[in-house]
């Protein structure tokens, strides 16, 4: 069976944690790395190899863009979906100019 490697990064511990719970649940997926920076984000995709990263839009370094840009940059074959808050279309358009291939509202 072909497992989902999945990276979660977002600065909430419980939200991590909670995805994490939620994923690893299911037969498909598998969670190999969490990180609350974008500067972790970059380490655990770096050590893991994941093949996807749920990426929090807003962190403590930095957006989850700059993150997007620079894990791509290394790792094209990643695919990211960035996380937020935040409905505007502005952040949708951008998210997907960055490189990754969704968008999903928290709520």
């Amino acid at each position: 069976m072909k497992f989902t490697r999945v990276v979660i990064v977002d600065d909430h511990v419980m939200l991590r944690d909670g995805i994490a719970s939620i994923l690893q649940k299911e037969p498909d997926f598998e969670v190999v790395g969490e990180a609350g920076s974008v500067a972790g984000a970059i380490e655990k995709v770096q050590a893991s190899k994941p093949d996807l990263v749920l990426m929090d839009y807003g962190l403590p370094d930095g957006t989850g863009l700059d993150a997007t840009k620079e894990i791509l940059a290394a790792n094209p074959q990643t695919d990211i979906v960035l996380l937020t808050v935040h409905e505007e279309d502005d952040l949708l358009f951008a998210a997907i100019r960055s490189g990754a291939k969704g968008y999903l509202l928290k709520n």
